[in-house]
């Protein structure tokens, strides 16, 4: 199975895709995916779940996965490696570590989409939205502080749904 790397502690991958021309992988980072429009089937870890405008996913280093597109799909892979969020987390029974705990550490993945409350889906979309065009001026002295609150309250939020 082929495995990716990120070579850095973060990026942003916004595709369009009529076909998935990657062989089922796995990676060494996590990924939460957002499927801003088309359908189609996400297999992970095995099990194979429906997807379509509005899903999120979340996957981690060790889950495998692979999509089959039914219709042109429009996808926003965050990637990021656990060193970007574990900054703020010096003190290990606080509430943020709860959250990563939850969010990173728990098995979810093989549940498919994992944010079903249609306003945190909204929240989250938006979110992405502004760290999009952060990223854009990511040498930016201000992008490390704002990514970090915004991947803050995105992981809140999937902690949430979990």
């Amino acid at each position: 199975m082929k495995r990716y790397l990120l070579h850095s502690p973060f990026n942003i991958y916004h595709f369009e895709a009529t076909a998935w021309t990657h062989a089922v992988h796995n990676h060494t980072y996590f990924e939460i995916i957002f499927v801003l429009q088309g359908n189609g089937r996400h297999n992970i870890n095995g099990n194979t779940f429906e997807y379509s405008h509005g899903d999120v996913f979340l996957l981690g280093p060790e889950d495998y996965h692979s999509f089959e597109i039914n219709a042109p799909t429009e996808f926003c892979f965050i990637r990021f490696n656990d060193s970007i969020l574990k900054e703020q987390t010096a003190d290990k029974n606080n509430l943020w570590q709860q959250v990563l705990n939850a969010v990173l550490f728990t098995s979810s993945q093989s549940r498919g989409a994992v944010v079903s409350d249609r306003q945190d889906k909204v929240q989250l979309f938006s979110l992405l939205a502004i760290l999009e065009v952060e990223y854009e001026n990511k040498e930016s002295k201000y992008f490390d502080i704002i990514r970090t609150a915004i991947m803050q309250s995105m992981m809140t939020i999937l902690a949430r749904n979990l």
